[in-house]
């Protein structure tokens, strides 16, 4: 060992030691001698070999056992011999885990972060807490060596990393990113962006020497946190938001003007290059944070920014959402950063960040609540902006756009709120002129931004599913001409955007469920605003095969798609447009062409009279006889028979395609052919398994490549199919009649007892439309022996009666 470490530096150990040994009778000559030697040991801690040998001799331990000592409250201590102990430990642990090991194993982070959190206390610097107060140099220098330590102790050191993941550690390491001034938060900030291209005050290398030395320690600290945050973030300190958030609302203060620059272009660049990543890091925990952690979510909502306290009825100008909020709309590059689109991009990242982070709080329940009913008089302070943003529609201003969108619909989650974000902020309107202005720029390619464009539309129709659930809202949305907007965006060229068309589909569900007016816009009746027909129009003569109404345009993606959620959703939504136009239960005991909401002889008829002596018919009644012929089609029927046919996973499915089955079969003899038929329609297997099988009937359709079949036999080949398995489970037994298992999947009684209104309704309907009796008897054929077996042995009750009734009806009785 003597040949590797100099004379000298043996002589330092021992002084080390020895100073050690003192305790609190150190002297300040020891502690200035201290300094001196720690400063030469430090300094020569250039080499592996040197730090191996030096951490076998002891030092780690001397160094840990000095650090509590120099905080003693009458230590003879310096505050340079306690950041040059730090930078010997600091130096010891670079790139050597064996020197971790001793430094974890002598307490020294602990020890660390004692003189961390004494530094940073207002009572232990030169400071004060005047608006203007800073750290002195040699307060920076020893919080540097502080952060310089801890950095290279920890750095892919999993025993030290985990010691620092607690919510102290951490809240010492938040305070040195802390931007805000001293009056907000009790102790000066080490270093505030942009500051360096401030107008130096006092002397000017000692200025410089300050920033130089805040920038890095913040860079440090900054680089621990993610480090430390980087997995689980429960040890996260909420306030620590605060603390992220400032750097982010520190950059918009400009700093005080300078006739000429003290830094050099390198200089200058070196700290451009730091702010941003300041900026960067700062916007990425707080995403991060918001996603993970509920009290982070709720800090954002409701955190003071201007104090560390917050007043007991924040004003809207003092709270962190409001200061981010601000941010939002009118950041911009600071002046000082290049003019180039590398800083456009680099600063737009951050900025995406700070939306996501806003965006994910409202998210949480609790948020959701608070925040919507804060503010003060009638009006929110939060609504009145986002409803604000979306009516400006401010060109190249998407982020306003996507951020007030998902905001209002992460605060729409509560049907009550939806009905007062549209009844009393007026927010339908604003919305559809948003709507025909995106849907716009989309079918015509002539936005530059495209992907922009179809994240705008996805969080604005995400919205207005959302505000479509309460029926409050269902009308006023639809007058605004919203579904024949929306509509145009299942196009076939759209296609590769699911999320957004999903979400289109979701919003016409919304909004056909139990409302005529909405339905009557469906199928392309109804009066729409001048200039929804215009779009419309536009989009026909642009594509000719494009479909003219929104029943057309969801007919065809339905076959299209083989999304099995677009798929599912597109078909219920036919669902609700058959009840709207069907609303009367079809008589099952009687003659179908007499109990039919609209019979063969009806269907000619003028919409003003009844089929009785001409008495006048109510609104409703004419609206729905003008819309029944339209629904009536065979893609209607196909989407509704498949629906049943390939949903044996979820019954709820299977049971809305029997419902509207039974509708449309029992609309009269054009619909009870074209439902007897999409039961009998026989789809081909899978290639594999079509070799092997013969088809049993010249109509086939090709398989889909998704099914939610619960067995490896896979979907029925037939509607039909589907039917004779419900029947079988009741004629065995196994129905549910609580919460679904994976034998029936959940198949209850009352659904079985749909299932034989529709064979009836299907049966009678035929019978007097005179189908074709091959295909009367090859429904018979199939669905008698599994019928029989459910009216046997099925308990009392109204399935019972109605399978033996079916029975009866399908025998011809």
């Amino acid at each position: 060992m003597a040949n590797i470490i100099p004379l000298e530096t043996l002589e330092s150990l021992e002084i080390l030691d020895e100073v050690a040994q003192k305790g609190a009778n150190a002297t300040r000559e020891d502690w200035e001698e201290v300094s001196r030697r720690a400063k030469d040991i430090a300094d020569s801690l250039r080499t592996e070999i040197l730090r191996t040998e030096l951490g076998k001799s002891g030092l780690v331990g001397s160094c840990a056992a000095l650090l509590p000592l120099s905080l003693a409250p009458n230590a003879s201590a310096t505050p340079r011999a306690t950041t040059e102990l730090l930078r010997v430990l600091g130096n010891l642990c670079f790139d050597h885990d064996v020197n971790r090991q001793l430094s974890f194993d002598a307490q020294a982070p602990a020890a660390i972060l004692d003189v961390l959190a004494t530094s940073l206390s207002p009572a232990s610097t030169s400071s004060t807490s005047s608006p203007t107060s800073t750290f002195s140099l040699d307060d920076l220098k020893l919080i540097r060596a502080t952060v310089g330590a801890l950095l290279n102790m920890s750095l892919k050191f999993n025993p030290i990393r985990e010691q620092l993941q607690n919510p102290a550690a951490l809240s010492l390491l938040l305070a040195l990113v802390d931007a805000r001034s001293p009056t907000a938060r009790g102790a000066p900030p080490v270093y505030v962006v942009n500051s360096w291209a401030s107008h130096p005050s006092g002397d000017v290398g000692e200025w410089k020497a300050k920033i130089q030395a805040g920038s890095m320690t913040a860079g440090w600290a900054m680089n621990m946190l993610e480090d430390l945050l980087s997995g689980d973030k429960d040890a996260f300190p909420p306030s620590g938001i605060v603390s992220l958030s400032s750097i982010i609302v520190a950059s918009q203060s400009p700093p005080s003007p300078t006739s000429s620059s003290p830094w050099t272009p390198s200089e200058a660049s070196d700290h451009v290059e730091s702010d941003l990543e300041l900026l960067t890091c700062s916007a990425s925990l707080l995403e991060a944070l918001s996603i993970d952690l509920e009290l982070a979510k709720q800090e954002i909502a409701f955190a003071s920014f201007s104090s560390s306290s917050p007043p007991s009825s924040p004003s809207p100008s003092s709270t962190l959402l409001s200061h981010l909020l601000t941010f939002i709309d009118t950041a911009s590059p600071p002046p000082h950063w290049p003019e180039d689109a590398a800083s456009a991009k680099a600063f737009g990242t951050v900025k995406s960040g700070v939306v996501r982070a806003v965006v994910e709080s409202p998210n949480s329940d609790v948020v959701r609540d608070k925040l919507f009913m804060a503010g003060q008089g009638t009006k929110n302070w939060v609504l009145e902006k986002l409803v604000e943003w979306v009516g400006e529609t401010k060109e190249g201003r998407e982020d306003l756009l996507i951020c007030a969108a998902h905001m209002l619909a992460a605060l729409g989650r509560k049907d009550e709120y939806c009905v007062i974000l549209v009844q009393e902020y007026g927010l339908a309107a604003p919305l559809s002129a948003l709507v025909v202005e995106k849907v716009q720029q989309q079918l015509s390619k002539a936005s530059v931004r495209p992907g922009e464009v179809t994240q705008i539309l996805f969080g604005v129709v995400s919205l207005l599913r959302h505000l479509s659930i309460p029926v409050p809202n269902k009308a006023v949305l639809g007058e605004t001409g919203v579904i024949e907007t929306v509509a145009l965006l299942l196009r076939p060229e759209l296609d590769m955007v699911t999320p957004l068309q999903n979400a289109v589909v979701g919003l016409l569900k919304h909004l056909t469920a139990s409302n005529l007016a909405n339905s009557l816009h469906f199928i392309g009746v109804a009066p729409t605003p001048p200039n929804i027909t215009t779009l419309v129009a536009s989009s026909l003569t642009s594509s000719p095969s494009s479909p003219a109404t929104p029943l057309d345009a969801l007919v065809a993606l339905i076959p299209r798609t083989d999304d099995v959620r677009l798929r599912s959703e597109a078909s219920r939504t036919l669902v609700n447009v058959v009840r709207s136009f069907f609303s009367s239960k079809p008589y099952i005991g009687g003659d179908t062409a007499h109990s039919s909401p609209i019979s063969p002889s009806s269907a000619t008829m003028s919409p003003s009279l009844s089929q009785g002596g001409g008495a006048m018919l109510d609104e409703d009644e004419i609206a729905k006889r003008k819309g029944r012929p339209k629904i009536v089609r065979v893609e209607v029927v196909t989407a509704l028979s498949e629906m049943v046919r390939l949903s044996e996973k979820y019954p709820m499915l299977i049971n809305e395609g029997v419902v509207g089955l039974t509708l449309l079969a029992g609309s009269g003899a054009v619909g009870a052919l074209l439902v007897l038929e999409a039961l009998l329609l026989r789809h081909e297997p899978a290639p594999a398994e079509a070799a092997s099988e013969s088809s049993m009937s010249s109509t086939s359709t090709p398989a889909r490549t998704t099914s939610l079949a619960l067995t490896s036999a896979g979907d029925p080949p037939t509607a039909l199919g589907m039917l004779v398995t419900w029947l079988s489970l009741a004629a065995s037994g196994a129905l549910s009649s609580a919460a679904p298992s994976p034998t029936n999947a959940g198949v209850r009684p009352e659904m079985v007892t749909n299932a034989c209104a529709l064979l009836i309704t299907v049966m009678r309907g035929a019978e007097v439309a005179k189908a074709d009796k091959s295909r009367i008897d090859m429904l018979r054929v199939q669905i008698l022996g599994p019928l029989h077996g459910a009216s046997e042995t099925s308990p009392e009750g109204p399935l019972k009666k109605i399978a033996a009734r079916a029975l009866e009806v399908v025998e011809g009785k």
